[in-house]
């Protein structure tokens, strides 16, 4: 999973896993959907949730769940999720961003290029957790889906606004691989991610998801 899905998935897969195979040993892998896909393909992984991205004939995928970024900024920057902002606002800001070739930058960058403005972005890190350290200090601001942050927008470190005109989304599918069979374990954590992701969101345990 990548580590925003596993922020959220991990418990409720490990527990469901725990309870109906406890003689099964369960290995969650935290990674870019990037790295993710290429060793499912490889043999070296069983099932992964992956970000959206070219079908392969090498998988098969479902989609899971699609997921609202907004922007995001410290307490001081006093973003409100009643004011939304315009994503051609975003022109002139401090962005903090992943580097190129994360699926979150890509998105945001074919965004840019399809209303012909041009993002400035004076610091890229690819860990969530070192973005959310640089906008807590305030360094600038950042794009994200809500799940990885919620924490510090209850206790008040940090603040968010929707994003409108064009909103950022991106969608989650669950991938198995097409060329070899899946076994019985490995079916049985798909069905878990299906059935858990809505009862996930119908809770509000997943913010900003639909």
């Amino acid at each position: 999973m990548p580590p925003t899905a596993g922020d959220i998935l991990t418990v409720p897969i490990a527990t469901a896993f725990s309870e109906s195979h406890p003689d099964a040993t369960l290995r969650i892998v935290n990674a870019y959907s990037r790295y993710l896909q290429n060793w499912l393909q490889r043999g070296e992984l069983d099932v992964a949730i992956l970000f959206d991205g070219p079908a392969l004939p090498s998988l098969q995928s479902v989609p899971l769940v699609e997921e609202e970024l907004f922007l995001i900024g410290s307490a001081d920057d006093d973003l409100d999720p009643d004011a939304p902002v315009a994503f051609d606002d975003l022109v002139g800001v401090t962005l903090l961003l992943p580097s190129h070739g994360h699926g979150l930058r890509d998105l945001i960058d074919d965004i840019a290029r399809t209303r012909s403005i041009e993002l400035h972005t004076s610091i890229e890190a690819d860990s969530y957790l070192a973005l959310k350290s640089l906008v807590k200090a305030g360094r600038g601001l950042t794009i994200l889906p809500l799940a990885p942050i919620h924490d510090e927008i209850r206790s008040g470190q940090l603040s968010f606004a929707p994003i409108v005109d064009v909103t950022p989304r991106r969608r989650l599918v669950l991938s198995l691989p097409s060329e070899r069979p899946s076994s019985p374990l490995a079916r049985f954590i798909a069905s878990t991610v299906e059935s858990t992701i809505p009862e996930l969101i119908g809770t509000g345990a997943w913010p900003g998801a639909t």
